[in-house]
């Protein structure tokens, strides 16, 4: 059985950006194409009420890490949470939003997991994935 496809949802203070909701919208239509389940990773800080929004736009499960430290992007602490939740899912696509942040922790991480193909820029719901 395949690992889900996984979404980091990057958030903006207490609200999660436009990209992310981009990025939940497109792993939706990947995951039910694969057979699979879409889960979404949210790091920052007051984020606990907005989390239902994820699953309003295709998530069906999200990982949350709060906590005040993590109010602002610190790409050695995303990186450390990103990877442990990679570890923890096993998922087999990965898809993170088309922001700075995204490409920050795509670069951070891509060669410490293995076995996951990653999608970077993803805001266009035209745009297509290959395996």
């Amino acid at each position: 059985m395949q690992g889900p496809v996984l979404i980091f949802a990057e958030a903006s203070g207490t609200q999660f950006r436009k990209a992310s909701y981009e990025a939940i919208t497109e792993g939706r239509r990947i995951a039910d194409a694969l057979g699979v389940k879409e889960d979404a990773l949210a790091i920052g800080n007051g984020l606990g009420a907005e989390v239902p929004n994820l699953g309003k736009y295709g998530a069906d499960q999200v990982f949350l890490s709060e906590s005040p430290s993590l109010s602002l992007f610190h790409p050695e602490y995303y990186r450390d949470i990103f990877l442990e939740t990679v570890r923890k899912v096993t998922p087999s696509i990965i898809l993170l939003p088309a922001t700075s942040a995204g490409t920050r922790l795509r670069w951070q991480s891509h060669t410490q997991s293995q076995n996951q193909g990653y999608s970077q820029d993803c805001d266009s719901p035209a745009q297509r994935f290959h395996g």
